[in-house]
């Protein structure tokens, strides 16, 4: 006959005020814990701020390229203005004309 599997309540070892508790110091009766060593735990703490590091280094490039993508958009407005100006003068003489009227 198989064995009948029950299922036992489950009890929290800490008391939760509300739901936006940031703590999460706490174990429930049936939840997997590991144990890291010292160094474990150092190494990890390395790689996430070095992680960090990096994401910041990236996310300063990509701002200083859209920067420059926004200076350049304005510089290729004012350009193609200018070869409008140009290449259409006697449109600017007769404007200049009818503001002097």
């Amino acid at each position: 006959m198989a064995e009948q599997i029950t299922n036992e309540p489950v009890y929290y070892t800490k008391n939760f005020g509300d739901y936006s508790n940031s703590e999460n110091n706490f174990v429930t009766n049936q939840e997997l814990t590991v144990t890291i060593t010292l160094n474990e735990y150092r190494e990890l703490i390395k790689a996430v701020s070095t992680s960090a590091d990096k994401i910041d280094k990236i996310r300063l490039e990509g701002w200083e390229k859209d920067e420059k993508i926004k200076a350049l958009k304005a510089e290729n407005a004012s350009l193609k203005t200018k070869i409008f100006v140009l290449q259409n003068p006697a449109d600017e003489l007769e404007e200049l004309e009818d503001d002097e009227n």
